[in-house]
C-alpha cells in the first residue's frame, strides 16, 4: 500500500482556514473543501494548497479529492452534527489514520469516544486555558507573599 500523504481541510472559517495555513506552512500538501468559495479569503496569502468549493459531506466529493490517499482530514464546519458525520466517513469509509473533528457541544463528544477520531473541543480548550491561567495567577501572588515575607 502506498504511503499516504497530505491532508483536507473540510471548512474554511476562521478556525479552518488557520489549521489549513499551518499545514502549508508545515510544507503538508492541503486540500480546503468549503460549501462557500468566499470562505478562501480568509486564507493566508502565502497558502500554498488547494481551494475548492465542495461539500465534505459527500463521499463523491471526497473520492475526487482523493480521500483514500490522505494521511490527515480536519472536520471543522460550522456545524457539529457535519463535522461528527464527516470524520466518521474520513475514519470508517477512507481508513484515514488522523481525522479531527472540531466539536463545539460537549454533549455530542459520545459520538466519537472510542473510534479514533480526535476531538478539538474549543470549549473543554478554553477551559483548560482558563484553570491554566487562574493557576500561574495563583502561584505569582503567592510568589508575591512568599517575597513580603523575606
Amino acid at each position: 500500500m502506498p504511503k499516504r500523504q497530505g491532508s483536507i481541510v473540510i471548512g474554511c472559517g476562521r478556525f479552518g482556514a488557520l489549521v489549513a495555513d499551518f499545514l502549508s506552512d508545515s510544507d503538508e500538501e492541503v486540500t480546503v473543501l468549503d460549501l462557500h468559495g468566499q470562505a478562501f479569503h480568509k486564507l493566508s496569502p502565502a497558502f500554498g494548497g488547494l481551494s475548492e468549493e465542495g461539500d465534505g459531506r459527500d463521499i463523491d466529493t471526497l473520492r475526487r479529492y482523493e480521500a483514500d490517499k490522505v494521511k490527515t482530514l480536519v472536520a471543522c464546519c460550522s456545524h457539529d452534527d457535519d463535522n461528527i458525520m464527516i470524520s466518521q466517513i474520513a475514519k470508517v469509509f477512507f481508513e484515514i489514520p488522523q481525522v479531527f473533528a472540531r466539536i463545539n457541544d460537549t454533549s455530542k463528544l459520545p459520538a466519537i469516544e472510542g473510534s479514533g477520531i480526535v476531538p478539538i473541543c474549543p470549549t473543554m480548550l478554553s477551559v483548560s486555558e482558563f484553570k491554566r491561567v487562574c493557576e500561574d495567577i495563583s502561584l505569582v501572588e503567592k510568589a508575591k507573599k512568599e517575597m513580603e515575607v523575606i
